[in-house]
């Protein structure tokens, strides 16, 4: 009876040490997290990425974690910042310092090679490597680049770190922004001095050309109107030319009719020159309607 006592407990003891293993053999991840079996024994790392769920690994096994989705790294003074800004300095040898934010996301496939490059402190790496390329970009330019073309830098900074991120670490940089850039207090003066004087000197421009434009326009005016008094004189003066010259040619036409008339008279009545004129005189003593003529008789 004592027998059975004890092959009884040591077959409980038994299976509740497997509900244990097997327990302890199932781990989970949580949603937005990936995981790569780490083997506590043997001190390995398996292969296989693990996505959100529960899995069966062993009871000897854990997960390493990491986050699946995007992460978020700030440089700035912010209370929440994560790092503070940025320093780098200029092609001309100032400092600057700049307001940086940029978000990863790490790559499924990637994770192993991530994990045996870098370790548990990839975060680490990604910040120092977005400080390098980031540097190394800015002593590409001036000062003044930065004052007046801030934008166009933060451009080709956020081009050289996702090319960085994507080849060393497999790491998908989603989003850079060049936010701020503090220069250095005297040159920012200077800077924006000499911003003023330069929008005056436009000012003064565009007045000039605004002055420049109205005389023209007043010249060309002037000239249209004198074109126009010449054109109309010149009108008055054809048409007073035109209309002497119909007077004249008319008169001229009239008398060549009178003269050949009188010949054709002198020629049709056999007429001499004398006679003619008798005959003339008589027409035109006939055709007189006045009161008073004077003839002389000689």
């Amino acid at each position: 009876m004592a027998d059975n006592q004890t092959i009884l407990t040591c077959v409980g003891v038994i299976i509740v040490g497997v509900i244990i293993l097997i327990v302890m053999s199932f781990s989970s991840l949580e949603y937005a997290e990936y995981g790569l079996e780490y083997d506590k024994m043997w001190k390995t790392v398996g292969t296989t990425v693990f996505t959100a769920g529960i899995h069966m690994i062993g009871p000897m096994s854990s997960f390493i974690k990491y986050p699946s989705n995007a992460k978020t790294i700030e440089f700035s003074t912010a209370d929440d910042s994560s790092h503070g800004l940025m320093e780098c300095r200029t092609s001309d040898g100032l400092k600057v310092e700049l307001e940086v934010t940029f978000n990863y996301e790490l790559q499924q496939d990637c994770l192993f090679d991530l994990y045996m490059n870098f370790g548990d402190n990839y975060e680490g790496f990604i910040v120092n490597a977005a400080i390098d390329e980031t540097s190394k970009v800015a002593t590409n330019y001036t000062a003044y680049n930065f004052f007046v073309n801030r934008s166009d830098i933060g451009e080709v900074m956020a081009e050289y770190v996702k090319l960085r991120m994507k080849k060393d670490m497999g790491i998908l940089t989603k989003f850079f922004k060049l936010k701020n850039v503090d220069l250095p207090d005297d040159f920012e003066d200077a800077l924006q001095q000499t911003q003023v004087k330069k929008q005056d000197i436009e000012k003064a421009e565009a007045e000039k050309s605004k002055a420049i434009i109205q005389m023209q326009t007043n010249v060309t005016k002037a000239v249209e109107n004198t074109k126009i008094i010449l054109n109309e004189a010149y009108g008055t003066s054809n048409a007073t030319t035109s209309a002497s010259k119909s007077e004249v040619k008319t008169y001229n036409y009239t008398e060549r009719n009178t003269i050949e008339g009188f010949k054709n008279l002198k020629t049709s009545a056999n007429l001499d020159n004398e006679g003619l004129l008798n005959y003339i005189k008589a027409q035109i003593i006939q055709n007189y309607e006045g009161d008073n003529m004077v003839i002389s008789i000689s």
